[in-house]
């Protein structure tokens, strides 16, 4: 931990004081001043550097003051500025930082760790990610605060975790004293930006066991390339041990011991009336979501680089999430996924839209001569198909669309798949009560 020398040999008893036990209360928190110095803010080199403040690259002080008479002791921790996000997005924004030379490295997870080169389709700045209203979707910081601070919450295996009311809402997946600068060493597993919810003192993925190689896991390609995910590297195997185990992260919050509810504005307006201002608990264990540990049980027909890997397969949250926010689509969704972005915006919740996203993964009608975006096949047709022929279209899909069967209108993809669905909706005969997602 940097300190400015020149002024501290005139700092008053009183002050110095201060600083002390604040580099105690650092310390016996579980922050240790080594830690402090390698993080993404102490770095010597590119750490924090409040424009006009006259302290060192990387100081204390450029975000606890104790030299600023009219600032210092105003706010909970000496910070010099309130302690709530807009700390934090005074510097993580596009313009007007307090950070001099600005910030311009914390765009979306897409484009940093998917390769996406379409400036129009993600967002550049963290700011603008937490600040969708009217489009797109963002991780409501409200929400976060409401949730997870001051409350004692459970992880996805029963564990009791609880952070103070007094943090910032940005702290409950990031710890400013430890986190580290990763978006140009995605090669380099040791470095992570994050820390559990449940273990805020400890980074999360920079350690063995904490990494997507614990699972039967296939990282994404890269953005127009055969090469994956979040490195850009040719070889899977060292791909997805470079990829944090973000479904564990996740789900310290996102499980089925935890009700979450949301205030968040850019929330669907058509999602089912009962289920309120509740989210989906997630279950990505192997009784939950095929997406998820559970056993997939046929209808993949999945496209590269999928298709080539016969073992049950893990997905991991970014691999369809933004975890900050998304410029374009409803809950997160990310625009660019596995090897391209998505054709247009999902923006609601009951729409054939999820097409747009679907096929990313996985083969449509396009693939066997069909319509692009339509489904019968997989759906239909293929030798495990849930819903094989003869049956009555009309059921499903009404009395319209055409004369051909693959011309059939689409239903919209809600009525079967989401976060803990099965086909109990199924209307004509018997539902298979396969997990749909």
């Amino acid at each position: 931990m940097q300190t400015t020398r020149f002024k501290i040999q005139y700092l008053p008893t009183k002050i110095l004081i201060i600083v002390a036990l604040f580099v105690w209360l650092l310390s016996s928190s579980g922050v240790a001043t080594a830690d402090y110095a390698d993080s993404a803010h102490g770095n010597d080199l590119y750490g924090v550097n409040r424009s006009g403040a006259g302290y060192t690259t990387g100081d204390c002080a450029h975000c606890h003051e104790v030299f600023d008479a009219s600032i210092c002791g105003q706010n909970q921790f000496m910070l010099f500025a309130p302690y709530d996000e807009n700390l934090c997005f005074g510097c993580h924004k596009d313009s007007g930082s307090y950070q001099t030379g600005g910030i311009d490295i914390n765009k979306s997870y897409s484009c940093n760790f998917g390769g996406n080169a379409n400036e129009n389709t993600y967002d550049t700045d963290i700011l603008s990610a937490f600040s969708h209203t009217t489009s797109g979707s963002s991780h409501w910081l409200g929400d976060i605060r409401s949730f997870a601070m001051g409350t004692t919450r459970q992880t996805a295996t029963g564990l009791s975790w609880s952070l103070s009311e007094d943090l910032n809402p940005c702290d409950a997946c990031h710890n400013p004293h430890i986190a580290q600068r990763n978006y140009n060493s995605p090669c380099d597993n040791t470095k992570s930006a994050m820390s559990r919810p449940s273990d805020r003192h400890n980074l999360w993925g920079d350690d063995i066991g904490e990494r997507m190689d614990t699972y039967v896991y296939q990282p994404p390609y890269w953005s127009g390339s055969t090469n994956y995910e979040p490195d850009n590297g040719s070889d899977a195997t060292q791909s997805k041990m470079n990829m944090p185990d973000y479904p564990t992260f996740c789900a310290d919050c996102h499980n089925t011991y935890n009700a979450i509810n949301s205030t968040n504005p850019c929330l669907p307006s058509d999602r089912p009336s009962e289920w309120g201002s509740a989210l989906r608990q997630i279950n990505w264990s192997d009784n939950g979501d095929k997406h998820g540990a559970k056993a997939a049980d046929g209808g993949l027909n999945l496209r590269d680089p999928y298709a080539s890997i016969l073992n049950n397969k893990v997905v991991s949250c970014t691999d369809c999430h933004e975890p900050h926010g998304s410029k374009d689509n409803a809950f997160l969704i990310r625009t660019e996924v596995n090897d391209g972005n998505l054709d247009a915006s999902i923006t609601t919740f009951s729409t054939a839209d999820w097409n747009y996203l679907c096929s990313k993964c996985h083969k449509d009608d396009g693939y066997y001569g069909g319509y692009q975006y339509k489904y019968r096949h997989i759906h239909h047709l293929d030798s495990d198909a849930p819903y094989p022929s003869p049956m009555q279209c009309s059921s499903c899909h009404g009395m319209g669309g055409g004369s051909g069967h693959w011309d059939k209108s689409a239903i919209t993809c809600d009525h079967c798949h989401f976060h803990g669905s099965d086909d109990s909706w199924y209307p004509w005969g018997t539902p298979t009560y396969r997990r749909t997602f």
